[in-house]
């Protein structure tokens, strides 16, 4: 199967430049990624194959397995670019969270911290209930689903030791229990929740999220 794909890509990219042959690979990629996470969304691991996903990518499904090889790793790309959004950015990288852990302001910088963290749940809630179902039954994505909660954790926490290192922190606050908190305040199960089930907007999840979590921890 490898070696008919080659041919094809070798018959498809002759007489053309490198560069050209490389952004047709990415955009394929691209295309192969959005139609996963649209499938994965509407349908579920189990429900959604590779078939399909090739389909809607208007690619042949050896193409697919030829980038991802599995299933699983598919969803974990898919999950990873979720994460970045179209300017692949890691979080810690942007511009939210530089003002959210050195900005001067207890409440301007719990808002800023809420704001971009309610984005990340606005691109991966939906793939994160995906995942978490999928983890179950699936040793490859019960690994992505550890991976991503502890990065969670792991960001969140941080961003509490930065609020208690500016002095923004209620006295006597458990920082491992507000990391808690935060995670099911400020989880892809909550924003799920009150998105779909109960039908808020992205932006009385913000308000909500932000007026919570500032009662319960800045001075």
């Amino acid at each position: 199967m490898i070696t008919t794909i080659l041919i094809l890509v070798m018959a498809e990219g002759k007489g053309q430049k490198g560069p050209t042959r490389k952004r047709r690979a990415q955009e394929t990629r691209r295309g192969i990624i959005r139609a996963a996470n649209e499938a994965f969304c509407a349908n579920g691991y189990t429900g959604t194959t590779m078939q399909a996903v090739a389909d809607r990518a208007g690619v042949a499904i050896q193409t697919v397995y030829f980038v991802f090889h599995t299933k699983a790793a598919l969803l974990s790309e898919v999950f990873a670019a979720a994460v970045l959004g179209d300017r692949p950015t890691r979080p810690e990288q942007t511009q939210w969270y530089a003002q959210a852990t050195t900005g001067a302001d207890p409440t301007g910088s719990l808002s800023a911290f809420v704001e971009g963290a309610a984005g990340l749940l606005e691109r991966t809630a939906a793939l994160d209930e995906v995942v978490r179902t999928a983890a179950a039954t699936d040793p490859e994505v019960m690994e992505l689903h550890r991976r991503s909660e502890e990065l969670r954790a792991a960001g969140y926490g941080s961003f509490l030791v930065s609020l208690k290192q500016r002095r923004f922190l209620r006295r006597g606050l458990n920082l491992d229990e507000e990391t808690d908190a935060f995670l099911g305040l400020l989880g892809p199960g909550m924003y799920q929740s009150l998105r779909r089930d109960r039908g808020w907007t992205h932006e009385q999840y913000v308000t909500w999220a932000t007026n919570a979590l500032s009662r319960i921890l800045l001075r």
